[in-house]
């Protein structure tokens, strides 16, 4: 699907699409546990003009994390959580609180009150891919928060505890004409 959608974004030449792709392929490159793959795809469009995405910003930055810069992750995701903040997008906030929370505990640093704000902002509206999506590294985090919201927090860790493992059969992200595919 990816390919075939990076191929209609080249043929259309309609270059913010085919870099969503480009992040996207990233981003399961980073689930899969390859930030190898993940930043070369990433290298791909690091010569064009920087994005204001938030989505490429936070792929960037779990990138960062998984290749041991996470000081470098806190630089980007402190720009991208401030316009989030002014322009009221709580489910943006979430997210990038969620990835400061685990970039602030790669720094040995607790990240609590980071991830107890993403929770308070994600609990009302059922957010529960903001966290799901960053893997084992967040439940011991999610943990230490549940306090904030226990209902949810609870539910968060008991779906985490039954979600299969990313690195399981047929799970696996492999390059096919330079884009990832499952």
């Amino acid at each position: 699907a990816l390919l075939a959608a990076r191929r209609q974004a080249d043929a259309a030449e309609d270059h913010r699409r085919a870099r969503l792709v480009v992040v996207t392929i990233a981003e399961l490159h980073l689930r899969s546990g390859n930030p190898a793959a993940a930043e070369q795809a990433l290298r791909e469009i690091s010569g064009e003009q920087p994005s204001s995405s938030d989505y490429e910003q936070l792929t960037r930055s779990r990138l960062l994390i998984a290749r041991g810069r996470p000081r470098q992750a806190l630089d980007v995701l402190a720009g991208i959580a401030d316009r989030a903040r002014a322009e009221g997008r709580d489910g943006s906030l979430a997210s990038i609180l969620t990835v400061t929370a685990l970039a602030r505990h790669a720094l040995g640093e607790p990240g609590r009150d980071e991830l107890a704000q993403a929770v308070e902002l994600a609990a009302p509206d059922g957010y529960r891919r903001t966290f799901l999506d960053q893997g084992a590294a967040i439940i011991p985090l999610l943990r230490d928060v549940r306090s904030t919201a226990p209902d949810f927090v609870t539910d968060l860790l008991t779906r985490a505890g039954r979600a299969p493992a990313p690195h399981g059969r047929g799970s696996e992200l492999r390059t096919v004409d330079g884009v990832g595919v499952i």
